[in-house]
């Protein structure tokens, strides 16, 4: 009989063997599969920060080019010959526009929205 019990006792360890070697496999498999979830919800976050990064400066840049261009304009419009009188209304508009200029670019600051 001892005979007969040696190959099954060779198919039984070598059945724990597969399965520990398949648990093992398993194992590998759940836990790439939460670093790569793990791993893409980080790098969603950091692309929507820096979206948001983004967006805010190309906001100041279309503000800062908005302004420079209203400055040309103003600088020649400014420059014009013209009386005191004139002068004052015209940095009297100026002035009003830049207000405009600034409730335009302050989403906090405008009235109408």
């Amino acid at each position: 009989m001892s005979v007969q019990e040696d190959p099954v006792q060779r198919e039984i360890h070598q059945d724990w063997a597969n399965r520990e070697y398949i648990e093992v496999i398993t194992s590998s498999i759940k836990k790439i599969a939460d670093f790569l979830n793990s791993f893409d919800m980080s790098c969603r976050s950091r692309l929507a920060t820096l979206n948001e990064k983004l967006t805010a400066l190309e906001r100041r840049i279309e503000y800062i080019e908005a302004r420079v261009s209203r400055g040309k304009a103003l600088t020649s419009f400014l420059r014009g010959s013209c009386s005191v009188a004139q002068v004052h209304q015209k940095y009297a508009m100026a002035h009003a526009l830049l207000i405009l200029d600034v409730l335009a670019w302050s989403p906090g600051l405008r009235p109408w929205r």
